[in-house]
């Protein structure tokens, strides 16, 4: 098996917390990509690893500690199209430190992802006590990685470029859409790209006259 088989051509690259899976499910709609979501989790679990399809322009999640694995099949940040996607250091932690207390009360119930209109029982209530440390932790990570990325043809994109404090996001906002599918050398879609977590009878569709065609 060849390393063009196995490694996605575009990469979301992040670290957990960051909206990578947010992002890729905008584009699971889109004739043109095939989205893998984390192209290298199962082989990590397994050894076993999911081929890219052919025909598609492959899109994976790369999260920073799967770079070694990734390496170790041959791939390198170099060779891939890269979608560096940041997000506040502090918010990352928070979310982090609510995901850890969460799965504490919720167990087996827990979901990262679900429905708007579902409802999940009542969360944890987080440790906040090493909120600052991890927030350092994860801006040092970032900083790292944009420092690899330099000269590098990337496109650098910000969580809170297409997600707005207190507002649910259903629609790729479409300024967001045109930048990504322009570095990815694709033509507009002409049609709204919505997230598979919220459900497409509860999306307020904009008009394909907002879109372009």
């Amino acid at each position: 098996m060849e390393m063009k088989d196995i490694i996605p051509q575009v990469l979301i690259f992040s670290t957990q917390r960051s909206g990578t899976h947010l992002l890729a499910s905008f584009f699971e709609q889109h004739p043109q990509i095939h989205v893998r979501g984390e192209a290298f989790l199962r082989y990590e679990r397994t050894g076993t690893i999911t081929e890219n399809i052919p025909g598609k322009l492959n899109m994976g999640i790369l999260m920073y500690n799967q770079v070694l694995t990734m390496e170790s099949l041959g791939g390198t940040l170099l060779q891939q199209k890269i979608i560096h996607l940041l997000r506040d250091p502090k918010a990352v932690a928070q979310s982090r430190l609510q995901v850890q207390a969460d799965k504490k009360v919720l167990r087996k119930q827990y979901r990262a992802h679900y429905y708007e209109g579902e409802t999940l029982p009542q969360g944890g209530i987080p440790d906040l006590s090493g909120l600052e440390d991890l927030a350092r932790s994860i801006e040092q990570e970032q900083v790292k990685y944009k420092e690899v990325l330099k000269g590098v043809p990337h496109l650098e994109l910000h969580y809170e470029d297409f997600v707005h404090p207190g507002r649910s996001i259903s629609i790729l906002d479409q300024d967001i859409q045109v930048r990504i599918l322009s570095f990815l050398g694709l033509p507009k879609s002409g049609i709204p790209l919505y997230t598979k977590y919220i459900k497409p009878d509860t999306i307020l569709r904009k008009t394909t006259k907002e879109y372009g065609s």
